[in-house]
This record gives C-alpha cells, sequence and structure tokens, in this order.
C-alpha cells in the first residue's frame, strides 16, 4: 500500500511539474504564435460573434487589436470588456449568463484530463 502511495505521489508531481513547464513555456510566446493561439480560441469558442472577451495580460494591447481586426475583417460583433483579466494567457468569451474561460488553467486541466492515462502510461508503463 506505501508503495502504490508512495508512486500515485510521484505521478501527481510529474504532472504538476509538467503542467508548470507548459505554462512557463506559455508566457514565453512570441506574438507572431500567440496570436493564433488566441485567434483559434476566440473562433472555436463563439457562438454568436458578438460575445464580450476579456483578454489575458500576455500581449493584451495586441489581442485587443487581433479583435478589432476579426471584427472588420469577419465582420464579427466582438466587444472588448472594460473588465481587466486576473491570467495571463488566454481569454474568456461571454453574452449573458453563457461565459467560456478559455484561460491556461483551464485549458491545461481540460488537455490533461484527456491525456492523462496516455501521459503515465508513457512515462510508467501500464499497471
Amino acid at each position: 500500500m506505501e508503495l502504490s502511495n508512495k508512486r500515485l505521489h510521484r505521478k501527481n508531481e510529474i504532472m504538476r511539474d509538467l503542467k508548470n513547464k507548459i505554462s512557463e513555456e506559455m508566457k514565453k510566446l512570441k506574438w507572431g504564435d500567440y496570436s493564433e493561439l488566441v485567434k483559434r480560441l476566440i473562433l472555436e469558442a463563439f457562438e454568436d460573434g458578438d460575445e464580450e472577451i476579456i483578454p489575458g495580460t500576455l500581449h493584451e494591447d495586441k489581442v485587443k487589436k487581433l479583435i478589432e481586426d476579426l471584427n472588420k475583417k469577419k465582420e464579427y460583433d466582438f466587444e472588448i470588456s472594460k473588465e481587466k483579466g486576473d491570467f495571463e494567457v488566454g481569454l474568456i468569451l461571454s453574452r449573458g449568463k453563457r461565459r467560456v474561460t478559455a484561460t491556461l488553467p483551464v485549458l491545461l486541466e481540460e488537455a490533461f484530463e484527456e491525456t492523462q492515462e496516455e501521459i503515465v502510461g508513457n512515462l510508467f508503463g501500464s499497471e
């Protein structure tokens, strides 16, 4: 039982460290790469094209410009929120009671939930 607990603790440590490393690398993204991520997040998360968007603090002014450009080129009507994001990477889209949170912690958690078995299997082999 103690061995199983130690292995589980070690797996959790590795997953936490991996999330932290990914998070730090994401925060270092240059604008070109980050703009593609933000654009994809917006285009995958919107429903009506008139949602309010709260950008993260990473490249915030450039993200606002990207949203304005999307509105002009694609005939969307996204609104940039006056609310400041308390996160660095990602964004939040909202419209009425509907809110889509596409911030780095949420995106990482979703990705890890989907791939955790595969990651653990690759790191530790089948148990």
